[in-house]
């Protein structure tokens, strides 16, 4: 994880996928977009040192438990949304409906239509997941900045 870490302190965006990481892996990196089973969004922006961001958003969702001291938040998050082994709250709050209603979700505009715009030319909502096309505009948008850059020196 370390030599993930000095790519992205280089400037370059770097795209992981992760599952029930360590608490020292989950540390290392920026920022989180947390699907859900089926792939719609409940999360998504910066996690914050320690996490604290992320932690702070379910925290203030009613229902939500406190993460306790020492316990790892990858692992705590997923227990949250009814991923994890210990189903939560999973069936019984909204965390896709929440999070768009969030200051989180209001940022990705651009990436909604972007979204849109694919989904309507791939001609089915259904043939890839809403997570792949966040994540592929995500990097396709990067790439189209990183050419750009390249143009303007």
């Amino acid at each position: 994880m370390d030599g993930v870490r000095k790519v992205a302190n280089t400037g370059r965006t770097v795209v992981c996928t992760i599952h029930q990481p360590s608490s020292e892996v989950f540390s290392v990196f920026d920022s989180l977009l947390l699907p859900k089973r089926g792939g719609e969004t409940v999360f998504a922006g910066e996690l914050g040192k320690n996490a604290r961001e992320m932690i702070a958003y379910f925290e203030s969702i009613d229902g939500v438990a406190k993460l306790e001291d020492n316990y790892n938040p990858a692992t705590w998050m997923l227990e949250v949304i009814g991923a994890g082994v210990g189903n939560s709250n999973g069936d019984k709050t909204d965390f896709v409906k929440i999070f768009q209603s969030t200051k989180h979700f209001d940022m990705l505009p651009d990436l909604k239509a972007q979204a849109s715009a694919s989904e309507k030319a791939s001609g089915s909502r259904e043939s890839f997941s809403r997570t792949y096309q966040v994540v592929r505009n995500l990097l396709f948008r990067d790439g189209e900045a990183s050419e750009e850059h390249k143009e303007d020196n």
